[in-house]
C-alpha cells in the first residue's frame, strides 16, 4: 500500500506556517509515491519538529527539505530561533533516530533519516 508525500506532510507544514506566522521554506519534497508506513512516520516526525520548534523563541522562518532515496527518506528541518539551549541532541521515535544541532544566534537544525 502507497501513499503520495503531498498533500499529507505538506498541508501539516503550511498549517502550522499559517497558525504560527513562522515563514515556510520549502527546499526540496520527493515526487515518487511512499509506502504507507513511511508517510505515517514522516507525519510524526514532523510533528515531533514542529513542536519543538513552536517552544523555541523569535522564530521567522523554517526551511525544509525532505529527500527520498530507494532505501531512505532523508529530512532536515532549520529554523532561525532561539531560546533553545545550545548543542547536540538525540531523540527516537517510530521515525527511527532524529539528531538536533543550537548554535546560539543562528537557530537548530533537526536531521533524521526514516527507512523504507
Amino acid at each position: 500500500m502507497k501513499t503520495r508525500l503531498l498533500p499529507g506532510p505538506c498541508d501539516q507544514l503550511t498549517e502550522w506556517s499559517t497558525q504560527t506566522g513562522v515563514r515556510l521554506e520549502i527546499w526540496a519534497l520527493p515526487e515518487a509515491d511512499l509506502p504507507l508506513s513511511v508517510g505515517d512516520a514522516l507525519r510524526e516526525l514532523l510533528s515531533e519538529i514542529l513542536d519543538r520548534t513552536a517552544r523555541a523563541a523569535h522564530v521567522r522562518t523554517l526551511s525544509v527539505a525532505i529527500t527520498a532515496s530507494a532505501r531512505s527518506v532523508r529530512v532536515t528541518v532549520s529554523h532561525d530561533g532561539s531560546g533553545v539551549a545550545p548543542g547536540r541532541e538525540e531523540a527516537s521515535g517510530p521515525w527511527g533516530r532524529m539528531r538536533s544541532n543550537t548554535v546560539v544566534g543562528a537557530g537548530t537544525t533537526y536531521s533524521a533519516e526514516i527507512t523504507r
